[in-house]
């Protein structure tokens, strides 16, 4: 059985059936006898703020919700490593919120108590943009982490939310380095020394992430694998995997697919491509190892934050 741990889709923005839709997530193309994990993202773009913000994600929390009620014989949401595991022993696949976007607080502190009092696991504390928190990748480089932010990844990490570094502009992301007790993660960034793009981490970020016992979800978005957004077969994404191998070991890499929220190489049918790239990943690492990076990395993180 082929266990997969997803660290982010935009599903929800599609606001359709969790199996046999026209997504790449999709439960009726999984791998066969695949056991599934999928964090789903309540992704608040940056054209929102203040409440304007709250309430985009609270329409899109509203989504999860339903979606996962009305297929609630082959998924359920979960809130733990513990819940994956008993989801999986059930024969269902399992679900957990994200949030997209610190912007979706609005400012406000109690948003993050409530929404971890849904079993929120992880919040990207931007968007591309500067919000409330800190500087986004293409905001300013001189805008780094706020006052208001410093306390956002102190009380996440109190209310066992983890703290997602994807997005982050470079100051930002040192700054929450400065901050952070707990390990924290890129949900869906790749190698920057392969591609260029500021969305990717540098060789001393995947270094840092990594020694600090975090993980980083390899991103299938041809704008992040490649510099001219040309990604003609799985080699393109094989390196990536490889580069954060070599620089942050073996523990580090997991998955993040960003499905449904970005292009994906014309090869990769989403869900159903899951098969080819374990196989693909297993021939180049050794099995051992993929099925690390396809579920055991993130779930060890995850356990962190039970």
């Amino acid at each position: 059985m082929m266990k997969i741990l997803d660290l982010h889709c935009d599903t929800l923005l599609n606001d359709q059936p969790l199996a046999g839709n026209t997504c790449s997530v999709d439960l009726d193309r999984l791998p066969a006898k695949a056991r599934y994990c999928q964090c789903f993202a309540l992704f608040v773009h940056d054209d929102f703020r203040g409440q304007a913000a709250i309430d985009r994600a609270e329409e899109l929390y509203g989504r999860f919700a339903a979606r996962t009620a009305e297929a609630a014989e082959r998924i359920r949401p979960c809130r733990t490593t513990a819940d994956i595991e008993a989801a999986f022993a059930e024969g269902k696949n399992a679900a957990l919120l994200t949030i997209e976007g610190g912007a979706a607080l609005g400012g406000r502190m109690e948003e993050l108590e409530r929404m971890a009092g849904r079993g929120l696991k992880m919040m990207t504390l931007t968007w591309n943009g500067a919000n409330e928190i800190g500087g986004g990748a293409l905001s300013p480089s001189d805008m780094g982490l706020t006052s208001f932010g410093r306390d956002v990844a102190r009380r996440m990490e109190e209310l066992k939310v983890a703290v997602d570094v994807s997005h982050l502009n470079d100051k930002t992301f040192w700054q929450v380095a400065e901050v952070a007790e707990k390990p924290f993660l890129a949900t869906h960034s790749n190698a920057r020394a392969i591609c260029g793009h500021p969305r990717n981490l540098t060789d001393d970020q995947i270094r840092e992430i990594a020694g600090r016992g975090g993980i980083i979800g390899l991103n299938y978005f041809v704008k992040f694998l490649d510099d001219q957004g040309q990604v003609r077969g799985w080699d393109t994404l094989l390196r990536h995997m490889e580069h954060i191998l070599e620089k942050g070991g073996e523990g580090c890499l997991a998955l993040g697919s960003d499905f449904d929220g970005c292009r994906l190489p014309e090869f990769f049918d989403g869900v159903a491509g899951l098969d080819e790239l374990y196989r693909l990943t297993a021939a180049r690492f050794g099995k051992p190892l993929a099925d690390r990076i396809f579920y055991d990395n993130a779930r060890a993180f995850l356990a962190n934050f039970d």
